[in-house]
C-alpha cells in the first residue's frame, strides 16, 4: 500500500518506508447491515446528491457577456424549458488561465448579474484550473503572500503545467516582473487554506455555488492521487465555510 495516512489532526502524512500491505476484513456476525456500516466508517459517509446536481445545465466555452448569459436564461424560461445550473467558463475572470478577479469588460457588474441570474431561478458554476499559474497582478496575490509568509519576489521558480496557456502579453510581464507567479501545492495545509479561504470564499459568499474543478493542483507526498484530493480540497474548503454538504463538477 502506497497511499499517504491521516494524522490525528485530520491532514495527509507520508506512509512510513517498507514493504506494508492494508488488509480489511468485515464480519456481519449475523447482522448484515453492520459491514457497510464498518465500511462507512473506514471510507467515509456518500452524501446524497441535491436534486439540482441531476437536473439541466448550461455550458459552453465561449466569452459571453452578463448581458449574454441573462438573455439565455431569459430564453430558457421563455421556451418552458428547466435550467437548474449555469456554468461560467474560464472567461469570467481576466489573468490568464487561472485568476479570481471578474472580467469587468465581460461582467461589468457581477453582483447585479449573480442577484439576476438567481433570481431567474439558476445556480452558479464557475471554472478554475487550479494547476495554474496564479499571477502577480491578482488582486489577491499580496494577501496569499501575507497568509503564507511569502516573500513574492523570493517564491521558488517551478514548472507551472499550463503556464503556455496564458495568453502572451500576460506570460510576457510576468516573465518580467519581479513577483513571481505561484503554482499552489494543495498537500501543504497552509497553501491548500490560503486557496480556498483567500481566493475561492469571498467568491462563494458572493454567490458562485458550485467550482468546476478543471484539472489538478500540485502535489509533493508520495502515492497521492492529485486530481483526488484537489477534489477534496475544494469540496472540504467548502464545506467547511459554509456548513452545508456541498459538490464540485
Amino acid at each position: 500500500s502506497a497511499s499517504p495516512l491521516w494524522d490525528a489532526d485530520g491532514w495527509i502524512v507520508p506512509r512510513p518506508g517498507g514493504a506494508r500491505q492494508d488488509g480489511y476484513l468485515f464480519a456481519d456476525g449475523g447482522d448484515f447491515a453492520r459491514p457497510l456500516r464498518e465500511f462507512v466508517r473506514l471510507a467515509g459517509r456518500i452524501p446524497m446528491p441535491p436534486r439540482a446536481v441531476l437536473g439541466a445545465w448550461f455550458s459552453t466555452y465561449w466569452p459571453f457577456s452578463s448581458r449574454d448569459y441573462l438573455a439565455i436564461l431569459r430564453r430558457f424560461q421563455r421556451e418552458g424549458m428547466p435550467l437548474d445550473f449555469l456554468v461560467l467558463d474560464v472567461d469570467w475572470h481576466t489573468n490568464g488561465w487561472q485568476g479570481f478577479d471578474w472580467n469587468r469588460r465581460l461582467i461589468p457588474h457581477p453582483d447585479g448579474f449573480l442577484r439576476k441570474a438567481r433570481a431567474l431561478g439558476v445556480r452558479i458554476s464557475a471554472n478554475d484550473h487550479p494547476s495554474g499559474p496564479f499571477l502577480p497582478r491578482d488582486s489577491r496575490y499580496d494577501e496569499v503572500c501575507r497568509r503564507l509568509g511569502w516573500d513574492g519576489e523570493r517564491i521558488p521558480r517551478t514548472e507551472i503545467p499550463e503556464m503556455h496557456l496564458v495568453p502572451a502579453p500576460v506570460r510576457r510581464l510576468a516573465a518580467r516582473a519581479r513577483r513571481r507567479p505561484i503554482a499552489f501545492t494543495l498537500s501543504r495545509r497552509g497553501e491548500a487554506e490560503a486557496f480556498m479561504e483567500v481566493l475561492h470564499e469571498p467568491l462563494r459568499r458572493q454567490g458562485v455555488d458550485v467550482w468546476w474543478v478543471d484539472g489538478q493542483a500540485r502535489s509533493d507526498v508520495p502515492g497521492l492521487d492529485p486530481m483526488a484530493w484537489t477534489n477534496h480540497v475544494f469540496r472540504d474548503g467548502t464545506e467547511r465555510a459554509s456548513g452545508a454538504t456541498t459538490w464540485i463538477n
